[in-house]
């Protein structure tokens, strides 16, 4: 994820696909995944089993590096693609614009990892 400092409230998302019947009455998920973000002196993980996506909200209590991982808690398909997202929170308003909710938005991070997730 990168370089955080101390203080800074940061917000990460995991989304992957769900596996909805044809008329929309069930929605199984094959896939339980953890998001883990750990830094210099913390380790955060998700905590919801039963949906397709997973956030852990954070104000780092150390500078340092950040490193999002993903760990398959449970996994019945035979691959998944998912994608994580992450956004750091600033308050120093005079050198960034924000949008109602006080996200900068010349500051957000995000990646799309285009890989599947294949339960081992």
């Amino acid at each position: 994820m990168g370089w955080v400092n101390a203080g800074h409230r940061v917000k990460v998302a995991l989304v992957w696909n769900s596996t909805p019947t044809k008329d929309y009455t069930t929605d199984p998920v094959k896939a339980d995944l953890v998001l883990v973000v750990s830094g210099p002196t913390q380790t955060l993980y998700s905590a919801s089993w039963d949906n397709s996506y997973e956030v852990v909200d954070f104000t780092a209590t150390a500078s340092g590096n950040f490193q999002i991982k993903v760990k398959n808690y449970r996994f019945d398909g035979f691959n998944e693609f998912f994608a994580a997202a992450w956004e750091p929170y600033i308050t120093n308003r005079r050198y960034h614009s924000t949008n109602n909710s006080g996200l900068t938005r010349s500051t957000a991070r995000w990646a799309v990892l285009l890989d599947a997730c294949t339960g081992r």
